[in-house]
């Protein structure tokens, strides 16, 4: 990650444009201070929650967040080592159910599959808007994609953002 002084060249950089109609657009501004990795293309978001849900124990007894460090040793792949202090021995905890099926959980990770929270009318403003605009076909890909009815809001009750 680029340190904040290049963050400042990129938002001075962003705001001299008028609009930005497509993704591309960013980056171009983004390729000029740190090397840009763009998602389906250089790399994909992997479902790591599926895939080790058999292999990870269910509920832990301890709260990471209250956790001062935590240890993690060769001989004892399945426990990890935990305590919210500094000072005494660390508490051995068991968070996977066996070694073997946490190496079969890593080989079968699959790519998560895209999902769509945008709103209905957004979507449908966004869609008029676009009928007035000359797009490229990386950015008509883009936004048809981005605009896709696979959204499945009220049955997960994800927030769809307006």
């Amino acid at each position: 990650m680029p340190p904040d002084r290049v963050f400042r060249r990129f938002e001075q950089e962003l705001r001299k444009k008028y609009t930005i109609i497509e993704p591309n657009e960013y980056h171009k501004v983004f390729t000029t201070g740190a090397t840009v990795n763009v998602l389906d293309t250089d790399w994909v978001i992997s479902n790591f929650m599926d895939a080790l849900k058999k292999a990870l124990v269910k509920k832990l007894i301890f709260k990471m967040c209250e956790q001062s460090f935590l240890i993690y040793s060769k001989e004892h792949q399945t426990n990890i080592g935990i305590e919210n202090t500094y000072n005494g021995p660390p508490t051995t905890v068991k968070v996977t159910n066996s070694i073997e099926l946490l190496h079969e959980a890593y080989k079968n990770i699959s790519v998560l599959q895209e999902e769509n929270y945008v709103s209905q009318k957004k979507r449908q403003d966004a869609e008029k808007l676009l009928k007035f605009v000359t797009l490229s076909e990386y950015a008509r890909i883009f936004y048809q994609n981005a605009l896709s009815d696979n959204v499945e809001d009220q049955d997960n009750n994800i927030v769809v953002y307006d």
